[in-house]
């Protein structure tokens, strides 16, 4: 007679097992989305990653960046879905198919739009993609009639392909799995993001006493400041970390400073060589120059 009763008991404890791990996971994915931002903020100047810590402020920052260009990218994709054939045919799959891998190749390369011709490599990957789901069965199927049926006969084939994908859903479930490659694709998303929107910033804070310096990160007990170059507008490999205490009032102030340029990259310094010869006029010898900082002591004749 206990036998429903602790059944139902065990699908309970399942369920609250299951929703537990949602909710510590979205946490994790909150705080994930929230260092990825920052970390590809502070990539920008150039800032050890180690210095940046996600705060709670932090991820609110992160998220309300994050979720405005996902609500952008709804709206869009919301609005071409009207389009679709109402009707479920192979084409009204193949083009919902389309439409999820335009969204994961946008956020997933959204790194590519900060080049000049990223949108191309972009574009160029959707066209093969649609080359695959749209020409290729013309090809494959050719001796069907019809081009439902050859979209048909080529989703069967595609389908009955055994994949990486389908053995790991299997393993540990196909949910499991669209949640991982969605919280890695989102995670490479916010650092993208945040790289992107360091690149285009004008308005700078800038603390009192710190010329030539803005501010690049703000903590809750410390402000990071990074030095330009105010003639080339071009940002320098050095970093001021100013201690916040109660003892001393600290004065900030926005600034219109305009877009600073990356740092130049870092190029390894080689050992100048001299070359001294002889009095005698004997082969010559080279040895490396010294140091300007170190001490040279006379040569007797």
């Amino acid at each position: 007679m206990s036998e429903p009763h602790e059944h139902k008991k065990d699908v309970k404890e399942r369920k609250f097992l299951s929703e537990a791990v949602l909710v510590a996971a979205a946490s994790a994915l909150s705080y994930a989305v929230a260092y990825a931002y920052r970390a590809g903020f502070g990539s920008y100047f150039d800032l050890p990653p180690l210095l940046l810590t996600p705060t709670l402020a932090g991820i609110l920052r992160a998220g309300a960046a994050v979720a405005g260009f996902l609500l952008f990218l709804f709206v869009i994709i919301n609005g071409l879905w009207m389009f679709l054939p109402h009707k479920d045919s192979a084409v009204r799959r193949n083009i919902q198919r389309m439409f999820f891998i335009l969204v994961v190749i946008v956020l997933g390369l959204y790194w590519l739009f900060a080049y000049k011709w990223g949108w191309a490599v972009i574009l160029g990957i959707v066209c093969f993609l649609g080359f695959h789901l749209f020409i290729f069965p013309l090809i494959t199927q050719r001796k069907l009639h019809g081009y439902e049926n050859k979209l048909l006969a080529q989703e069967k084939v595609m389908f009955a392909s055994n994949m990486l994908t389908d053995e790991v859903g299997a393993s540990i479930g196909r949910g499991v799995l669209l949640l991982a490659i969605a919280s890695y694709v989102l995670i490479v998303f916010a650092n993208s993001l945040g790289h992107q929107t360091a690149k285009n910033q004008e308005d700078y804070f800038v603390l009192t006493g710190t010329p030539d310096h803005v501010v690049a990160a703000m903590d809750d007990d410390m402000i990071i400041l990074v030095a330009y170059d105010p003639a080339a507008m071009t940002l320098k490999r050095q970093y001021t970390i100013q201690r916040l205490t109660s003892e001393r009032v600290w004065l900030l102030e926005k600034k219109h400073i305009g877009k600073l340029l990356e740092p130049p990259p870092l190029k390894a310094s080689s050992p100048q060589i001299q070359r001294s010869v002889s009095p005698t006029g004997s082969a010559s010898q080279v040895q490396p120059a010294a140091s300007p900082t170190a001490s040279s002591s006379p040569t007797e004749p």
